[in-house]
C-alpha cells in the first residue's frame, strides 16, 4: 500500500497527541520568495513539503516534527495510478 499527500497539506510544528506525528529530516529545500519547498526524509522515502511564508524556517539535515492529516492522505495499492483515482 502506498499514501500519497499534498505538499501544502503536510504541517510543521505539531502539538503532542496529533496522529500521524512524525520526525523527517530536511534533505533540500528552495525558498521561493512568499513560500518554501522542502524536500523531506520519513520512512526511507521523500516527500515534499510547501510552506508559506517569507522567509526559510528549516536548514538542510536538521530533523523536524511534522503532522500528515488523515483527512489528507490517500491510500492505494501497489499497482494503482493515484493520479487516476481523483
Amino acid at each position: 500500500m502506498r499514501v500519497a499527500i499534498r505538499p501544502e497539506n503536510v504541517r510543521f510544528d505539531p502539538q503532542a497527541g496529533q496522529p500521524n506525528r512524525f520526525t523527517a529530516r530536511v534533505t533540500a529545500r528552495r525558498y521561493q520568495g512568499a513560500q518554501t519547498i522542502y524536500d523531506l526524509a520519513v520512512f526511507g522515502t521523500r516527500i515534499e513539503a510547501l510552506e508559506m511564508g517569507t522567509s526559510a524556517r528549516y536548514e538542510v539535515d536538521t530533523d523536524v516534527d511534522i503532522v500528515l492529516p488523515p483527512d489528507c492522505c490517500w491510500a492505494y495499492g501497489e499497482t494503482a495510478d493515484p493520479l487516476l483515482a481523483a
